[in-house]
């Protein structure tokens, strides 16, 4: 659950002293639940090269959350550096937007030349036991980066959207994730012959958005 938020006047939490309601805590099953995004930061909600959040893009991300009751799991590099993730995970909050965790690190500190993240994301959806025939559908990428190209990219098929670093999460690309997520129609229900929805990715082998 959730911690306490700070009281007024309260130091804003810093690396040595992070504050415990920065992550929204969930078991297994809760996170099987809720969609979730995987969420890049530079080039989607910080199209600078100074390291700053933007109110734009972070509303889009907020809109998201709150049209589709997703959660968050961070896939950025900024999860490496214990500032910036305290940055983030701070921003989130404060627009109620629950993170949930981060990605595993299966490259070097701050390696932006490897080619790895859509297999970290595999491997966080595994180890929450969201992976396989069987695990959840409903969650997606978001990020700069090619992400369909990279090491185990196929996978993302179909649950990526890819932003551009000048613009980041505009409003029309932040209408594309609720088409890969459909609440109402679990593994479970779809398994009993409930009735699919032709707008979402889970129910149509492809969603209208990328349809040519």
């Amino acid at each position: 659950m959730r911690g306490s938020r700070p009281r007024s006047g309260a130091p804003y939490p810093t690396p040595e002293q992070p504050e415990p309601w920065l992550t929204f805590t969930m078991t297994n099953r809760q996170v099987g639940t809720r969609p979730i995004v995987f969420l890049d930061v530079d080039g989607v909600l910080c199209c600078n090269h100074e390291t700053r959040l933007e109110a734009a893009p972070c509303a889009e991300l907020q809109r998201i959350a709150e049209s589709t009751r997703a959660a968050v799991v961070l896939s950025t590099d900024w999860r490496r550096d214990p500032s910036l993730s305290s940055r983030i995970k701070h921003v989130l909050h404060e627009r109620r937007v629950d993170c949930i965790g981060a990605t595993p690190q299966l490259s070097g500190s701050m390696d932006r030349v490897s080619r790895v993240r859509p297999k970290e994301i595999l491997s966080w959806l595994s180890e929450h036991g969201l992976g396989g025939l069987h695990g959840s559908t409903n969650w997606v990428a978001i990020d700069d980066r090619d992400l369909v190209s990279e090491d185990g990219g196929e996978a993302l098929r179909g649950r990526f959207v890819q932003t551009a670093f000048a613009s980041g999460l505009t409003r029309e690309l932040a209408d594309r994730p609720s088409q890969c997520f459909c609440t109402a129609h679990s593994p479970a229900r779809r398994r009993r012959g409930h009735p699919t929805c032709e707008r979402c990715r889970i129910c149509s082998p492809r969603p209208a958005w990328t349809r040519r």
